[in-house]
């Protein structure tokens, strides 16, 4: 499950790739050609802000949903 909380004993994902220019950034949403969750919702829909409680706020189609496990870096 993709999460907001931050578990303090697991170390960060990482992801690698080139960001992409702020004058021209991608459709959909802008972090989808760096994500490892990018689907086809993503690259065509820049997704709605989604409260996750405690304050914390998401702009992610994937947020909240049961998602399969990702590698860490490391």
């Amino acid at each position: 499950k993709v999460s907001a909380g931050a578990d303090a004993h697991q170390p960060a994902m990482t992801v690698s790739a080139d960001l992409p220019s702020p004058l021209d950034p991608p459709a959909g949403c802008h972090f989808h050609p760096r994500c490892p969750l990018a689907s086809d919702i993503c690259r065509a829909a820049y997704p709605a802000e989604q409260s996750m409680g405690g304050g914390h706020r998401v702009r992610c189609h994937w947020a909240g949903a049961e998602v399969p496990a990702l590698r860490r870096a490391g």
